[in-house]
């Protein structure tokens, strides 16, 4: 049976080698106008602070650098457990810094609130120690943004009653190991905020508007879509963290 390094070690071959291809270029456009993105410029686009910006689990680098330069950050810094993905991104995205690191093993090398921006894009429900990585990811950052998938919904639960092989099934496939809903980092982050100074807000994909969505929503379950299905419900939570003085 693989480790984890070794999972994500033959995962990021099989991305470079199948997914992204021989066009990069090609591939970064086509991600760059998601809604997960947009989630994310939300949130970047209010920070005053913009010196320095570390990516946990960056992969190819790409989100890292568009951002980088989006906002004109001086400094990018980005580690994933692949050095396969983190060779690729050298290769790649020159004008940020990149390290192989285990999160689930290791801490953070930078000092407390070091960092301006902290990036957690599709990595939170890859991680088994989610603890340690957001209590990481806010001590070392004076702002964290994360965008998270909502798998852990009422839906879901519903499909997976009928016989259907939802998101949450085959998202494991691909490295999810843990399942999430909007309420757990409700809690989360309301206890987190006891023990550190913080401010916490939180975002939802959002298309359209209540009357749509109920309509959508019943088109949906009757074309028994599962494309539809991703569009129509609000799956992807963007989060930000400020540090403030108390």
């Amino acid at each position: 049976m693989k480790n984890q390094t070794e999972y994500y070690q033959d995962l990021w071959q099989d991305e470079i080698d199948s997914v992204i291809g021989e066009d990069y270029h090609h591939y970064e456009i086509k991600h760059r106008e998601k809604p997960k993105m947009k989630l994310l410029e939300i949130y970047l686009d209010r920070i005053p602070e913009k010196e320095s910006i570390l990516e946990i689990g960056c992969g190819s680098g790409r989100i890292l650098s568009q951002f980088k330069n989006q906002f004109g950050v001086a400094q990018g810094y980005g580690i994933d457990i692949s050095e396969k993905a983190v060779s690729f991104a050298r290769d790649h995205h020159k004008d940020c810094e990149f390290s192989v690191l285990n999160i689930d093993q290791n801490d953070l090398s930078y000092k407390d609130s070091e960092i301006d921006i902290v990036l957690l894009c599709d990595i939170v429900e890859h991680v088994t120690d989610v603890n340690h990585l957001l209590r990481e990811a806010v001590r070392v950052g004076k702002h964290v943004v994360i965008k998270v998938p909502l798998e852990k919904t009422l839906m879901e639960y519903i499909m997976t009653l009928c016989g259907r092989d939802t998101s949450i099934n085959r998202r494991h496939v691909l490295g999810h190991i843990h399942s999430f809903s909007q309420g757990f980092f409700i809690r989360y982050f309301r206890d987190l905020a006891k023990e550190m100074p913080i401010q916490v807000e939180m975002n939802n994909a959002s298309y359209f508007t209540h009357t749509a969505y109920w309509i959508l929503n019943t088109l949906a379950k009757l074309l028994k879509s599962t494309w539809l299905y991703r569009f129509v419900f609000t799956t992807d939570l963007g989060i930000y963290i400020s540090k403030v003085a108390r």
